[in-house]
């Protein structure tokens, strides 16, 4: 969700100035954010952005039981796993 945020948030801020044409550079008013910051380096950047948020997200939940985890891999589907009930 983090990503899909900042990428609209980019997308509509992006949108909101009108096109800047050649040789019309000294009139540009957007924020460097917006004309400095290619479209490829902001996705690298998105990306980092979403894999911080993911493992922070995972290290500071906590972990899932393993009767819910038994039998979700292709490889184990037909294995039967005993989980002592607590």
């Amino acid at each position: 969700m983090a990503g899909l945020v900042v990428g609209i948030t980019r997308f509509a801020w992006e949108s909101a100035y009108p096109p800047v044409f050649c040789g019309e550079e000294i009139h540009d008013m957007r924020p460097p954010v917006i004309k400095d910051v290619h479209y490829l380096h902001f996705g690298i950047l998105l990306f980092s952005l979403v894999v911080i948020v993911t493992v922070v997200v995972s290290l500071l939940t906590e972990p899932i039981d393993d009767k819910h985890v038994s039998r979700t891999l292709v490889l184990l589907l037909f294995f039967t796993v005993s989980v002592s009930q607590n």
